[in-house]
Order: C-alpha cells, then structure tokens, then sequence
C-alpha cells in the first residue's frame, strides 16, 4: 500500500516536470520568432535630415501599414540597413501607430548612405530607398567673402571666409575647404568648416588677387605659396559633392598730395602760406584718414582727414634753408609721402 502510493507519487511529479519543460520550450519558441508584418505590407522611411556633416545623425522613421490600410500589431519587428555609416539599433519593433524609430550615423566618411528597411515580405522597394547625403557629398554651395576688399598697393592682409552651405540650405560643418589664389600667399590652404559652416583663412599680397574656395573632388590643397585653382574649376553650387566660390582682392589705389611753398621766398618771424591739394584715389580709392606736415624746423602739423585744396601759414624764426615733408594715409593703409624745399629770407 505504501509502496503503491509512493509510485503514484512519483508518476505525478514526472508528468508535472514534463508539463514544466514543454512550456518553457514553448515560450521560449516564442520569443525566438519575432513578430512581422503581413504580406502586402508596406513600409516608407523618413528622415529628420538628408544632409549631414560626417559624424552627424539623424532620426529614422519606418511607418509600416498592413494591406488593409491600417497599422500592424505593436511590436511588430522592423530590420533598417545602410550602405554608409551605421543604424543604432538595426533591428527596432513598431508602435502602435506602426512607426519604428532608430538613429542613423553617419560615421567618418563621405558619400550617399542608401537606407532600405524590411520585415517579413514587406520591404521599401528600391526606388524608394531613402537616401541622405554625408560630408562632402551634401555639399550644395559655396560662398566666399573678403574683408576688406582693398588691400594697400605695398602690401597688407584680407581675411578670406568661405561659408558652406548644403543642398537643403543649411550651413554645413565639418567639410574639408581647400583655398588657392592667383596671387599672394594664404596663411592655411586647408581648413574644416565650423559648426557654422565658416572656414577661413588669410591672404597677404600686394597685387590683385581671385581667391577660390573648393569642397569636394578639387584636387589637393596648396600648402602656402603663390597657388593657382584649377584648370576647370567645377561651377559654384550646380552639383552636389563638388562646390567651389570665388571672390575678388584688389588693390586700393593711392592719394595724391602736392604741397606748394610761397611764390616769393618767406621772410623769418612772418607767417607765410603753403598750399597743401590733396585728392582721393578715383578709382579702388578710399577717404582719407590723415595729412601730416613737418615743417624742417622742428615742428609738426596735423591736418586731419583733408580733400582738396587748403592753405596753411607756418612762421619760421629763423633764416635758413628748409626741407618740408608731408604724407597722407587713407582709410586703406596707403601712405604717400611728398617733400618740398624753401628758403626762409
């Protein structure tokens, strides 16, 4: 009798044990097969962005609508792939509205990432495989400035700014700008774009220089030195990948100042009158910023920012031959001196 009960005993607990296992295995089956969509699904990608800078990123959206027109069950699994840079996570499940949600990262090189994304028999069919931009290739123009645009005929110093902007209109960070001149030296011939966009760089020369920017396949960068642009230089924001602007130095032109001493030799202790005619460049010419004398004698005038003709009356005690020196400096840096002499009675 006891014998017996302990049998039934033990057949109870190995049926038990065996309903236990098959439904861990069950479950376990369970999970093992993700959930997707039904055939005759669709799935439209979206994308916040389809121009990054490298190492951007950006928000990708699978919206999955089954054949009858309304989401699929949530959590229905979703795969996203790329052919530049990475999708974080790969895999992600709808919600109930039927949108999948990952981040696409762009990674360090340039070029076009194609995305697709499928589940089950639905897939995005390649016609309609989203496609963003990265780096150089979302380059859409290039804009470049000068400042200033005049430059003193001795010599002197623009700041050259290249801004980047990509085929959407925005500014465009990270892109790799390469300068070059037709004369005169740059400071950097290669820069990256800030996160504005901005890449500048100087220019030191004394003669008319174009200056030209170039994002993309433009060849190698000058490394300092008198450069040319190339041969050909691809048309400024007509294809994207391949940008470049240009813009114009030139040289600001000189004032001229004449000084003329009295028609009669001046006598010592009277005040005698000089002519001083100062005339502003026509053309590439700035204002006048200062006209300074020196009288030989030991004294000096300021004249100020003059134009034209004007009369100064200088008296000098003693009698004895005089050098006069003026110059005149425009709002360029140009500098021009002139000199006179006059004999004092």
């Amino acid at each position: 009798m006891v014998i017996a009960f302990m049998v039934s005993r033990l057949r109870r607990a190995v049926v038990l044990a065996g309903v236990v296992f098959a439904s861990a295995l069950l479950v376990a089956g369970c999970q093992r097969v993700p959930l997707l969509a039904p055939s005759g699904s669709t799935i439209t990608l979206i994308a916040s962005a389809t121009a990054l800078p490298v190492n951007g990123s950006t928000d990708l959206i699978a919206q999955v609508i089954e054949p009858s027109g309304t989401p699929p069950q949530s959590g229905t699994t979703v795969s996203f792939t790329t052919t530049l840079g990475s999708i974080q996570p790969s895999r992600a499940e709808t919600d109930i509205s039927g949108r999948a949600i990952v981040k696409f990262l762009a990674g360090t090189g340039s070029g076009t990432a194609t995305i697709t994304a499928i589940s089950g028999g639905a897939s995005v069919a390649s016609a309609s495989a989203l496609k963003i931009l990265v780096g150089t290739a979302a380059v859409g123009r290039v804009i470049v400035s000068a400042n200033p645009t005049l430059v003193p005929a001795l010599g002197g110093t623009t700041t050259i700014t290249a801004v980047i902007i990509d085929v959407n209109g925005n500014p465009l960070s990270a892109a790799p700008v390469s300068f070059s001149t037709t004369a005169g030296t740059l400071a950097d011939a290669f820069v990256n774009a800030d996160q504005s966009g901005l890449a500048q760089t100087t220019l030191r020369t004394s003669t008319a220089a174009t200056v030209t920017a170039s994002v993309g396949a433009q060849g190698a960068p000058s490394s300092g030195g008198s450069t040319t642009p190339p041969t050909t230089p691809p048309a400024a924001g007509t294809t994207a990948g391949q940008a470049s602007g240009t813009v114009t130095v030139g040289i600001a032109s000189s004032p001229t100042l004449v000084i003329t001493p009295p028609a009669t030799p001046p006598t010592a202790g009277l005040p005698a009158a000089f002519a001083f005619v100062v005339t502003a460049a026509a053309n590439n010419g700035s204002s006048v910023r200062d006209v300074t004398v020196n009288w030989g004698d030991g004294s000096q005038s300021d004249l100020g920012a003059i134009t034209g003709s004007v009369t100064v009356a200088h008296v000098y005690r003693s009698a004895a031959s005089y050098s006069i020196a003026a110059s005149v400096t425009d709002s360029s840096g140009n500098v021009v001196n002139v000199s006179t002499f006059v004999t004092v009675l």
